[in-house]
């Protein structure tokens, strides 16, 4: 069975996380904020801190180390999400993630932008986007043979 992980809002990660995304085939995962737009861009201090924290959303550095401790050869596909328009940009992500070109398809859905549709074993995926815009509405769309199990953690 191919195995979907889809990770968002969770602030840090710790072992338990690590390990229970281990073996997935695909990832869609946060990657929120450039630590440096953060913390030199317009949101009150109390926010920032609350968005850098434990409680907050996944950096682009902490996505880069989850994906690094997660990565294996059978992985096909990466997609970064979540992206906050204030305090990152798809140019800057494309950077620190290009390394995993190599060896995965890595896609990057922005607010404005979702992706197209991704083929991950016998499952479809696609980003789409809700009216108000963001994109953090997903959809998947499966084969009557296949199981689907999904962990939320």
């Amino acid at each position: 069975h191919r195995r979907l992980g889809i990770l968002s809002d969770i602030g840090s990660l710790t072992q338990p996380v690590v390990e229970h995304y281990r073996h997935c085939d695909s990832l869609f995962v946060e990657a929120n904020h450039d630590l440096d737009m953060l913390w030199n861009g317009p949101y009150q201090y109390s926010l920032k801190v609350r968005i850098a924290g434990d409680q907050g959303h996944l950096s682009n550095d902490q996505t880069a180390e989850f994906v690094s401790l997660v990565h294996h050869s059978d992985m096909q596909s990466l997609v970064l999400g979540h992206l906050s328009q204030e305090n990152n940009h798809p140019e800057i992500v494309s950077k620190c993630f290009h390394k995993f070109r190599q060896s995965m398809d890595v896609w990057i859905a922005t607010q404005t932008d979702g992706t197209d549709w991704i083929l991950v074993g016998c499952l479809d995926l696609i980003l789409i986007i809700d009216p108000r815009g963001r994109c953090d509405a997903f959809v998947i769309v499966m084969s009557l043979s296949t199981t689907v199990r999904l962990g939320l953690y």
